[in-house]
């Protein structure tokens, strides 16, 4: 029994990782490319697939120190969490360097940017998808997955996206 609940708290782990990848992938190509920039649509992933990595998890580490700390507010939880995803932003920037040699976004000509990487404009966006996230999403992910925890088609869309997600990293990062 021990065991189940192990994989049961895995799965739903890593589907919100995957939903909040997901929700990133939109934010990004909705919000960056065809309003704020105007450019249409463009995958803004470094992956081939719909989601982005880097917001899958920056709000599970989001998540797990609210929790960890207890926070409960909105203001607290906005400041921590926009501070650590700017952080999870900024390592990932140089990851992202380091590993596939450039990255992604540059945001020199914001105000407030550290080496183009981070910026004050991104960071405040940041924090409020967060607040959506833990007061919006969350919550209706967590009755969702109570609701339909055996549910047959729910865990067969959580393999397929699960078996996807990690084919398209894989191709992305070792046959590419």
């Amino acid at each position: 029994m021990k065991f189940l609940n192990f994989l049961k708290k895995t799965r739903n782990l890593i589907e919100w990782f995957i939903v909040y990848s997901i929700m990133g992938w939109i934010y990004e190509v909705v919000w960056w490319f065809m309003i704020e920039l105007n450019r249409g649509f463009v995958n803004r992933g470094v992956l081939f697939g719909p989601w982005l990595p880097i917001y899958g998890f920056g709000m599970l580490a989001v998540l797990a120190i609210v929790r960890l700390l207890k926070i409960k507010k909105p203001l607290p939880i906005f400041l921590v969490g926009t501070a650590l995803v700017t952080g999870v932003e900024l390592l990932g920037s140089y990851i992202m360097e380091w590993t596939v040699g450039y990255v992604m976004w540059d945001y020199s000509d914001m105000f407030g940017n550290f080496e183009g990487r981070i910026s004050v404009k991104t960071s405040i966006l940041f924090g409020l998808l967060i607040l959506f996230g833990i007061y919006s999403v969350q919550p209706r992910m967590e009755k969702f997955q109570k609701q339909f925890d055996k549910s047959t088609v729910h865990n067969a869309l959580f393999v397929y996206l699960l078996i996807a997600m990690i084919a398209d990293a894989v191709f992305t990062f070792f046959v590419k």
